[in-house]
């Protein structure tokens, strides 16, 4: 049972999320998007099947996992029309920019944040506020002094090299982030995988990843964490030619490996949780990176 005087702010493109409040008697705000660019990656998805009757979902357009425009062919579930619909949707490895369609009204967005999933954040904000009688023109303009959190596409210089280092906790936002690095080619990456607690201590779902287009991209792979090896495992057992592959487990050093042996200009550290975070605190302790706190 909801309360009558709740808003809930909805996911449309996620079938998951809008079962919850699809024939709920209750005040609702819809966000999505609508995006001609055809998803890289297929069949990694928290939900198949129709969560009214388990029939399987068939989708007209699918954006990242699960999410998308769908519909159940048996009993009619489907994706409700949003109230705020993103649009024109271009994104890279510092920002995104698009469009977005609210009441009638087209607004242009330009935010230093990437990937797919951060527009659906901002699309999420943007009702939150308008349901607590923020205008959404002025949220539209604090939108400007929004930058990435520590560890989420952050950036920083380290021997000459503009290093990211983009956070992943599963198959699908691995994903996400191979996706943003899919224009570009022979690049260099550093894979930190760790089996704690906050990680996942089983990890085979580095399986379930699609490396293999990061592997076509890079010229150089160096894996570290508390399971380095099992990733360099996967990544020589996916065709990954080992003479470019380094392994040490330690992640400053992995990333000092990384810099020497690189000719490139950037470098993409790819990090499970806690290696982003142990890391980080290695960065802090030289004064490369402050304290998540300060930023």
């Amino acid at each position: 049972q909801a309360n009558p005087d709740t808003t809930f702010i909805v996911n449309a493109d996620d079938p998951l999320v809008s079962s919850v409040t699809y024939n709920l008697p209750t005040s609702a705000l819809y966000f999505g998007i609508d995006h001609k660019g055809e998803e890289i990656f297929s069949g990694i998805a928290d939900i198949k099947s129709c969560p009214f009757c388990d029939e399987t979902l068939i989708y007209s357009r699918r954006y990242m996992g699960h999410q998308g425009i769908f519909e159940c062919p048996a009993c009619g579930f489907k994706r409700k029309e949003p109230d705020i619909v993103a649009y024109d949707i271009n994104s890279g490895i510092d920002s995104s920019s698009f469009d977005i369609s609210f009441k009638g009204k087209r607004f242009h967005i330009e935010v230093r944040l990437p990937g797919i999933y951060n527009v659906y954040n901002v699309l999420s904000a943007l009702l939150a506020c308008y349901s607590m009688g923020i205008p959404i023109e002025t949220s539209i303009e604090n939108l400007a002094g929004i930058r990435t959190a520590f560890g989420r596409g952050e950036r920083f210089n380290l021997g000459g090299k503009s290093i990211y280092m983009l956070l992943a906790k599963n198959p699908a936002s691995f994903n996400e982030i191979i996706q943003l690095l899919y224009d570009k080619n022979g690049i260099t990456v550093v894979l930190i995988i760790n089996d704690n607690i906050q990680d996942g201590t089983d990890v085979s779902w580095l399986w379930d990843v699609n490396f293999e287009i990061l592997m076509e991209r890079s010229s150089l792979i160096v894996t570290s964490g508390k399971r380095a090896y099992d990733m360099a495992l996967r990544l020589k057992y996916g065709g990954f030619d080992t003479s470019r592959l380094l392994v040490e487990e330690d992640s400053l050093k992995a990333l000092n490996l990384a810099i020497e042996n690189s000719d490139k200009d950037e470098i993409y550290i790819i990090p499970t949780y806690t290696a982003m975070l142990e890391l980080r605190k290695k960065l802090e302790s030289l004064g490369i990176t402050k304290g998540f706190w300060e930023d």
